[in-house]
């Protein structure tokens, strides 16, 4: 019982050891941080109050440059055109390519072309082996040949009333159905050539002469490098200001010289899950050849434009607690001053802010200057 009751002691003697220390060391974390916190105001004030006196110094050594006012440089607002664009990466993609596989099991007897070579649709591109199919064409028109001497004559006897209707039906169906048998071998004869589905050109050969093709399995992949599309995926916050139609510069980075203007041609109807985008497709031609499939194009969408907007350098736009705000020029019968004006912004491209509410035409905006003077200081336009 003592022994049991002398280890309860010394545990308790642990923990609180432990409690302790641990309470020493977040005090002492504490405090230095409070010390560290103190140091910083003191030279914040020591800072402002260096501003100060060099503020006053400057005063007392051009008393002149107070009472005139700060120099600004300003302008005057008027509509302008604006737009705003957003780039997104992308790849090209054929318009008409093709992966061509035989529409029957045989051994590749022949292949006709060679990879880079330009075709033309339905250009014969190989063809299997119809040694067997060729042979059974000759046995059908032999006994075809037959069978449609044995009809005719069968015909003759049932149109003189002579013979039996079922050895008429008979000759009859004989004859229709090697024929019908013909009809199928030919066809198995003409699905033995492989022939091109489009025009373009002979990108790929994947098997040999001697191997055996089946149906599915691909022979060629031919592409058309007339003509691509480029599907980029846009960010689904751009859908309600992209349509049919727009308009959409096009950049490449391996060929500068081919940039150019195109038009969105389709949008796509579903929004990915996976990244919250949608496709955006635009149509292009390879005019001058150089462009290839799955090159790198960084496509430019204009998502908003007008031709009456009022804008003003993103630069001279400060903001506080009340909001986003830039000074605007206040004329009075002892001079002119600024004047401290919220405004709300739009859109912004190219360090131009679009401003939809605070200022109006006609105003004068201080756009030189401006870190110089606060909400009611006197200015010299210059």
């Amino acid at each position: 019982m003592k022994r049991n009751t002398m280890k309860k002691i010394k545990l308790a003697s642990l923990l609180l050891g432990v409690s302790i220390l641990f309470n020493a060391c977040s005090t002492d974390e504490l405090a230095e941080k409070k010390k560290s916190l103190q140091e910083k105001k003191q030279e914040i004030a020591s800072l402002k109050a260096e501003v100060k006196t060099l503020e006053m110094e400057i005063e007392a050594l051009a008393p002149e440059e107070s009472e005139k006012g700060t120099a600004v440089n300003v302008r005057t607002l008027s509509p302008v055109s604006f737009s705003h664009s957003f780039e997104v990466n992308a790849n090209l993609k054929a318009i008409e390519s093709s992966l061509v596989s035989p529409e029957m099991s045989g051994q590749i007897k022949e292949i006709f072309v060679k990879e880079g070579d330009q075709v033309t649709k339905g250009q014969l591109l190989a063809r299997l082996n119809t040694r067997v199919i060729e042979s059974s064409i000759i046995e059908v028109k032999t006994a075809l040949d037959l069978a449609t001497k044995m009809f005719e004559r069968q015909q003759k006897l049932w149109d003189q009333k002579i013979g039996s209707e079922v050895e008429y039906l008979t000759a009859k169906n004989g004859k229709e159905s090697l024929e019908a048998k013909l009809n199928t071998l030919k066809a198995q004869l003409e699905m033995a050539k492989i022939v091109s589905p489009l025009d373009g050109i002979v990108d790929k050969i994947a098997v040999e002469v001697g191997e055996l093709a089946m149906p599915g399995m691909t022979m060629m992949q031919l592409i058309n490098l007339n003509a691509f599309y480029i599907q980029a995926d846009v960010a689904e916050t751009h859908l309600a200001s992209l349509q049919t139609g727009d308009a959409v510069e096009i950049y490449f980075p391996s060929f500068p010289e081919l940039n150019t203007k195109s038009k969105i041609s389709r949008i796509g109807n579903m929004i990915n899950p996976e990244n919250r985008s949608f496709i955006a497709e635009v149509k292009i031609r390879n005019t001058q050849g150089k462009l290839k499939p799955n090159m790198l194009a960084l496509t430019r969408f204009v998502d908003f434009s007008t031709d009456n907007a009022l804008v003003v350098p993103t630069s001279i736009i400060k903001s506080d607690f009340s909001g986003s705000y830039i000074y605007l020029v206040n004329s009075k019968e002892n001079g002119v001053f600024a004047k401290k004006a919220y405004i709300k912004t739009g859109l912004t491209m190219d360090d131009q802010t679009h401003v939809l509410e605070g200022v109006s035409e006609g105003d004068q905006i201080i756009v030189e200057g401006y870190n110089k003077v606060v909400d009611g200081s006197k200015l010299v336009i210059l």
